[in-house]
Formats: C-alpha cells, structure tokens, sequence
C-alpha cells in the first residue's frame, strides 16, 4: 500500500505486500496467477505520475460520483498497469453499506467501529 501526495510527489510506504503470486490479464481472457517478483518496488515513477495524475482527474472526468446532495463520494478504482501504461478497470462508488452496519452479528465483531468512524484521519500521519 502506497500514499502518494499529490501535491509533493512524495511516495511513502504504508504496508508491504507478502503474497507469493500476482495477478496478470491473460491476453485471451481473464487473469493468470504467476510468481510474485519479489522486487523491493511495484511500481516505477512514471507509473506513480500516471496514478497520481488519474487521481487529481477522477473528479473531472468522473462527476456522477456523487451523493444524492451533490457531495463527492470516495471512489473504489480498480487499475493495472500493461506494459508501462495505466490502465483503468472500474471504478464505481465506494458504497457504505447500512444494512451492514445495522447488523447485530457484525457490528458486535467490531465494538469499536463506530467510535472508529467518527475519528478523523490525518493522511500526513503514521499509521498505528
């Protein structure tokens, strides 16, 4: 997991991935698994450019992501990168799910959860 500010350029590390396989769009369809790298970065810093790029656009070229009051929703983009060039596969709402949360199952797997959702979170911070 990256975070990429958009203003500086700064890429800092949040969490290493440690899975032994990758995915990888199969050029006749769907997606194969293949041995992970094992490389100390994924991606380069023209791939973080076109991300970051994307991302300060998603609002532009994606308006209708949107609340029912006009408020901007976050977005759940999915991408990949194909021989250097960015690649957008979805993107959607990232949809909250109150039926979810008013489950008394789940909502007791998690008694903190709402006291979590009412804190801010810096993204200048260190995670915990």
């Amino acid at each position: 997991t990256l975070r990429i500010h958009l203003d500086s350029g700064d890429v800092r590390l949040l969490a290493q991935a440690s899975a032994a396989l990758r995915r990888q769009v199969d050029p006749a369809g769907g997606v194969r698994k293949l041995p992970a790298s094992g490389a100390d970065t994924v991606l380069n810093a023209d791939e973080i450019r076109q991300l970051a790029d994307l991302a300060r656009s998603l609002a532009t070229r994606f308006p209708g992501i949107v609340d029912e009051h006009g408020k901007p929703l976050p977005a759940d983009v999915e991408f990949g990168f194909e021989d250097g060039a960015l690649r957008l596969f979805q993107i959607r709402p990232f949809v909250d799910n109150a039926e979810a949360r008013a489950n008394a199952y789940l909502v007791a797997m998690d008694p903190k959860a709402e006291d979590l959702a009412r804190q801010q979170v810096r993204l200048d911070d260190a995670p915990l």
